[in-house]
């Protein structure tokens, strides 16, 4: 689903400033639960790095653990930095979404040092043109939902997204590709790599949603 809200500024196709390549960061299992959404991150990046100067954030930091094979470590810290420093045409994440039950409208990425709002955007100069959120949003949900409700009551996560996409699309994020309901690894591979093969073709957005849905399908 592409969400597109009256915060979204027109569509248009990303094209790097004049000499300089464009760049990807992909951030993949950054809280450690999920072996799959690692193994989608490294696909994506290497189907990336045709066209793109790509940064590798996968797995969680921890003292005892290896350094991943590539790249580095993913935290929350080392990915606001990574968008602080250097201006990223695309956003990949591969992870966990959630709501923070002790306020609902604090919606974000779940990293093993905290939860990444889109609100800590706030302060960058530049945020990439595009953010693809392969997020399973019914892994781990809070208890409470925009508006005080329920998630339990209301029998479905999908109201967990769009909040989310429009903090993304207030600080001036073009895309906001993501799932609003339960996603299996295998599905969420082969979407983004359907999406990616045709968007990196040439093909618009949309076409390569279509083309990625229909694989699926």
């Amino acid at each position: 689903r592409q969400l597109r809200t009256e915060y979204s500024p027109p569509p248009a196709r990303p094209t790097p400033a004049a000499g300089r390549r464009r760049k990807a960061l992909v951030v993949g299992d950054p809280d450690g639960s999920l072996i799959g959404a690692r193994e989608e991150a490294e696909i994506v990046a290497e189907k990336l790095e045709r066209d793109f100067e790509v940064t590798r954030l996968m797995g969680p930091a921890r003292s005892s653990g290896r350094r991943p094979l590539h790249g580095a470590f993913a935290s929350r810290i080392k990915v606001l930095n990574e968008l602080s420093k250097y201006d990223y045409d695309i956003l990949h994440f591969a992870g966990h979404g959630d709501f923070d039950a002790e306020d609902p409208t604090r919606a974000g990425w779940v990293f093993s040092d905290g939860l990444l709002t889109a609100g800590e955007l706030a302060a960058l100069r530049s945020v990439p043109r595009l953010v693809f959120a392969n997020a399973c949003l019914s892994g781990r949900v809070s208890a409470v939902a925009s508006g005080g409700t329920s998630v339990i009551d209301r029998r479905r996560d999908s109201d967990l997204l769009p909040s989310l996409a429009d903090e993304f699309f207030r600080r001036g994020v073009h895309n906001y590709v993501g799932t609003a309901w339960e996603v299996d690894d295998l599905g969420a591979v082969s979407f983004a790599m359907q999406f990616y093969e045709h968007l990196l073709g040439g093909r618009c957005i949309g076409d390569a949603m279509l083309t990625g849905r229909r694989a699926l399908a």
